[in-house]
């Protein structure tokens, strides 16, 4: 379909799935050179699933890069669901662009966006916006720094802060420092902004507080121009908090269980040595995985910060920022994720994989990895089986429980965060942002993960082999007229009850999620950062031996169905050549 000015269907803001015959066609609107365009209304349609597939000509990508900024993430999105030769014409009409002279360029403004609803951008800014589209498409840039907040979001993050930490107290002096500083040394022309809120009168009651006194004495002296925003000179650094230590109602890493914190090659050399020499005598693993991200930085660039591996006996915390840029490095996770014989658990790690596939463009096996097996599914798939046999399943799945203590430590937060199938990690209601731009955070993003993401399928998010009777919460038995439930336990979604309360149910701790929204890019990490890091993934072996057991209770082979799951394979970056 052809997106000239003759004949651009798709600008029709009318067009419904009744327009369209069963080809995908359109039929019974007639498109005319006085319908308006606009980027935005561009970037809608180029990420809008139901009406990108019809889009049958690469010419709405001349259209986007001449009237705004494209974003790399929107145009592999794109891509994604289209053929082998959609995708060459758009690599050559982008090779073409690079080489458009000013006169070129004043043609295709005549031509291609003549009836646009806004200035297109000048030569030098064409030039400039198709630059950095291209440096990110082939992973050239100079920087792998994230994009930075909105400064709306910076000053929002500063005023709710201070107002958690001293009159709601449910955020500590350390993680409130961290906050801070990434703030200012994004926009430091906020330093005078943050230290009037000191003044407000809501802090009429702390203001005589030694600490409070303290806090705003060591702003004074903050020199946001002198910083970066991930070395941080921790005032608190002599806080230290024992990676072992056990909390009433928390799990805890067991004594025999090494952390490793990797930040070199070496190290990273040494951990697959590790893992691939243990199957000498195994035949499979059983690994946890997840991943960390700065919530504090551009709302649409969140690239994963570390990587957590865990084994039985072992946890590795890879620094990505300091090695992600290694050849070796993203040969050696592409071979982790690639084999077949290691089964990765991780929970709702469809958002972390698209911030990892962020972090490490260059490493193949992140696109094509083998038996990533989120174990909500397989809570959900004991839950409904367990159901449909009428089997006692408190043992192994007990009915919510509460514990006071837990709860007061996943309160204890800076941010609310929704479900990880969800695009990103959210801001309090009071962070809400004051403008349409970009940069600000999204109170909530309802849609899953693959409605933003270039580089996720459907897959990632759908299971269709786990399939029972639609109303899983009543299942039941005939006895001539009259229905008997065959138990009264009803199934829970796993994916909404979190990863803590998971926790909690199955191995009798909780999660202490206090870090769970922290500056994950500042280094050196926190030892509650690293904590918080380790049981992420830890957690998760646990949680499969005992499904492991519950399964075995059922009488299911779980091992059959574990490496049956469909694979999260998504498309491979545009521009990057692997060898």
């Amino acid at each position: 379909m052809d997106f000239s000015p003759v004949s651009n269907i798709m600008n029709n803001e009318n067009v419904n799935d009744e327009d369209r015959d069963e080809s995908g066609e359109f039929f019974g609107t007639v498109a005319t050179a006085r319908e308006r365009i606009s980027f935005n209304s561009i970037v809608r349609k180029m990420r809008d699933n139901r009406k990108k597939k019809f889009i049958a000509s690469p010419d709405i990508i001349v259209q986007a890069v001449l009237l705004g900024p494209l974003d790399h993430n929107t145009l592999e999105r794109f891509l994604q669901d289209h053929n082998e030769e959609f995708i060459q014409k758009t690599k050559e009409l982008l090779f073409e662009m690079e080489t458009w002279d000013e006169a070129k360029y004043d043609k295709a403004i005549c031509t291609k966006v003549h009836n646009a609803t806004h200035l297109p951008l000048t030569f030098e800014g064409f030039q400039i916006s198709l630059q950095d589209l291209m440096n990110s498409l082939r992973d050239t840039e100079t920087k792998r720094e994230p994009r930075r907040m909105s400064y709306e979001w910076a000053r929002k993050s500063l005023q709710i802060g201070l107002k958690r930490l001293f009159l709601e107290k449910c955020l500590l002096p350390e993680q409130f420092h961290d906050i801070a500083h990434s703030a200012l040394v994004q926009h430091p022309q906020l330093k005078c902004t943050f230290l009037k809120f000191f003044a407000l009168p809501e802090y009429k009651q702390v203001k005589s507080n030694e600490r409070f006194i303290h806090e705003y004495e060591k702003w004074v002296k903050f020199d946001p121009y002198d910083q970066t925003r991930t070395e941080i000179n921790n005032h608190y650094s002599g806080i230290t908090s024992d990676l072992y230590k056990e909390i009433p109602g928390l799990l805890s890493i067991p004594a025999d269980v090494k952390v490793h914190f990797i930040d070199s090659l070496e190290g990273a050399i040494a951990m697959e040595v590790d893992i691939f020499g243990r199957f000498v005598t195994e035949s499979h693993l059983v690994v946890g995985i997840d991943s960390e991200w700065d919530p504090f930085v551009h709302n649409y660039d969140y690239r994963s910060s570390i990587l957590q591996i865990a084994l039985h006996d072992v946890i590795y915390i890879l620094d990505l920022n300091a090695i992600d840029r290694e050849i070796s490095f993203n040969e050696i996770l592409s071979r982790f994720w690639s084999d077949k014989r290691i089964l990765k658990f991780g929970y709702q790690f469809a958002e972390d994989l698209v911030c990892l596939r962020r972090a490490l463009p260059r490493c193949v096996g992140l696109f094509q990895p083998a038996h990533i097996i989120c174990i909500e599914n397989i809570v959900n798939y004991l839950q409904r089986m367990s159901l449909q046999k009428g089997f006692d399943m408190e043992e192994y799945f007990p009915s919510e429980v509460e514990d006071n203590n837990a709860k007061k430590y996943q309160k204890f937060n800076f941010m609310k965060r929704t479900a990880k199938a969800t695009t990103s990690r959210t801001l309090p209601e009071e962070i809400a942002p004051l403008s349409s731009n970009d940069d600000s955070p999204p109170q909530e993003i309802k849609e899953p993960v693959n409605n933003h993401e270039p580089y996720v399928n459907d897959d990632l998010l759908s299971y269709p082999y786990l399939t029972y009777p639609e109303n899983e919460n009543h299942i039941h038995e005939e006895r001539g007229n009259v229905i008997v439930p065959k138990h009264s336990r009803k199934f829970e979604p796993v994916g909404k009850i979190g990863l803590s309360n998971l926790s909690m149910r199955m191995l009798g701790g909780g999660l202490d999620k206090r870090e769970q929204c922290s500056v994950w890019d500042r280094r050196p990490l926190r030892d509650l950062q690293l904590r918080y890091a380790a049981l992420d993934a830890f957690c998760l072996i646990k949680i499969y031996e005992r499904c492991l057991d519950w399964s075995n209770a059922l009488g299911i082979f779980l091992y059959t169905i574990l490496i049956d799951q469909p694979q999260m394979h998504a498309p491979l970056p545009l521009f990057i050549e692997f060898k």
